[in-house]
C-alpha cells in the first residue's frame, strides 16, 4: 500500500527524536508502486530523499521536496543447498527483527550484528559491522531502482565496491539508487565469528558459543555501551573510526604509546575515535543547547531532549575540531547529514 502525506513530522522517523518538517513523504509497499510513482510522479518535485529507518541521519532542519520511504516487509528464500540458503529480504524490515528471525529459522552469520538499529534497505549503504562482522560478507547483491529511469535491476556483490562504513549507494553520483530489497546468502551449519575480544572472552569452550547464545552477548555488550533512542536520541556511532597512513600512525604511536589502534587495508592503520574524543575532555559532556557525547561512549552523540539538528550538528564540529586542534585527525561523520 501506498500513501502520500504533505508537511509531514519526522520527528518519530529520526533516531535523535528531533523535529523536522517533511514537505512531501511517501511510503510505498510494492515495488510497481514505486515504479510507478518514478515514471510519473516524482518530476512533479523540486528534489527527494531515500529515507530508512532514520536511524543513521541528522536533520539539521525541515525537508524540501519529498521524501521517499520503503516499507515492504516481505521474506522470500531463493534457493538452498546442504550449507547454504539464498534469501530475498524487503528492505523496510527492521534489521535486529531480521537478525532474530534468521537465527530463529536457523540460518546464521548475521548474529553478530545483533541489535544494530536500521532497516535492511540501509545495512549495505554503510555496510554495518560489528563485533568482527561485517554484512557484506553475506551479501549476493542488492536490487535497486533508478529513481530517474525507473528502471529496477540487481547491483552484484563484486559491483558493490563495499568497505569500512562504504558501498556504492553512497556515492553522490548513485543518489537516484532506492533499494528495493537485499540477497542474502546465510548458513545452514553455524560458524562462529570470536574474533572480537569481548566475545572470545565470553565463551571458555567454543561449542557453547551457540549462534543465539552469541547474539545474547551482543546485545548485552551493546546494552552496556549504547543508550536507548527511544530514552535518549542518538544515531549510534556518530564518528568513524580514522584509518591513517603508516607514517601518520608511527607518529601518533610514538606521541601516545597507550594509544588503541588495529591493522587495517593497505598497510593502514585504524584509530579509536571514542579514544579520541575522551582525551579532549569531551566524555559525557553535555552543552548548553542538549546535545553532547554518551557518558559510557563517546562516539555516540546524543540529544538530551532539547537540542535541535543545527544544534547537535554545531556540537559535532567542535568534537571535530578539537580532536584535529589536539591531533591532526579530522573525524568524519558516520551518520549521513541532512
Amino acid at each position: 500500500m501506498e500513501k502520500l502525506y504533505s508537511n509531514y513530522s519526522l520527528k518519530n522517523h529520526n533516531s535523535f527524536g528531533v523535529n523536522a518538517i517533511a514537505q512531501y513523504f511517501y511510503e510505498f509497499s510494492e515495488t510497481k508502486e514505486i515504479e510507478k510513482f518514478a515514471k510519473e510522479k516524482l518530476k512533479d518535485y523540486k528534489t527527494f530523499k531515500i529515507l530508512g529507518s532514520g536511524n543513521n541521519i541528522l536533520l539539521k532542519g525541515d525537508i524540501e521536496g519529498v521524501i521517499i520511504k520503503p516499507i515492504g516487509k516481505k521474506i522470500n528464500i531463493i534457493s538452498k543447498t546442504d550449507d547454504e540458503i539464498t534469501i530475498r529480504t524487503e528492505a523496510g524490515i527492521d534489521w535486529d527483527w531480521f537478525v532474530d528471525y534468521t537465527i530463529k529459522q536457523e540460518w546464521y552469520g548475521l548474529e553478530n550484528l545483533s541489535l544494530i538499529p536500521g532497516s535492511v534497505g540501509a545495512a549495505p549503504v554503510q555496510n554495518i559491522g560489528a563485533y568482527g562482522v561485517e554484512v557484506e560478507q553475506f551479501i549476493e547483491s542488492v536490487e535497486v531502482i533508478n529513481l530517474r529511469t525507473s528502471k529496477i535491476y540487481d547491483i552484484e556483490h563484486e559491483n558493490s565496491n563495499f568497505g569500512y562504513r562504504y558501498s556504492i549507494f553512497k556515492n553522490p553520483e548513485n543518489r537516484d539508487l532506492l533499494i528495493l530489497s537485499v540477497k542474502f546468502k546465510l548458513l545452514l551449519k553455524p560458524r562462529p565469528n570470536l574474533s572480537y575480544k569481548a566475545l572470545s572472552d565470553s565463551f571458555i569452550n567454543i561449542k557453547d558459543a551457540t549462534p543465539d547464545k552469541i547474539r545474547e552477548k551482543v546485545i548485552e555488550i551493546r546494552n552496556s555501551k549504547l543508550p536507548d533512542p527511544k530514552i535518549i536520541g542518538n544515531a549510534g556511532s556518530f564518528f568513524k573510526n580514522p584509518v591513517v597512513s603508516k607514517t601518520i600512525a608511527n607518529q601518533l604511536i610514538e606521541q601516545h604509546p597507550n594509544i588503541p589502534n588495529w591493522k587495517a587495508t593497505d598497510n593502514q592503520t585504524k584509530f579509536s575515535a571514542a579514544w579520541f574524543i575522551e582525551q579532549c575532555g569531551l566524555k559525557g559532556h553535555i552543552s548548553k543547547s542538549g546535545a553532547g557525547t554518551y557518558k559510557h561512549q563517546p562516539l555516540v552523540l546524543v540529544n538530551h531532549g532539547k537540542a535541535s539538528g543545527s544544534d547537535i550538528w554545531n556540537f559535532a564540529q567542535e568534537v571535530i575540531a578539537k580532536v584535529k586542534n589536539k591531533f591532526g585527525i579530522e573525524l568524519e561523520p558516520e551518520v549521513n547529514i541532512w
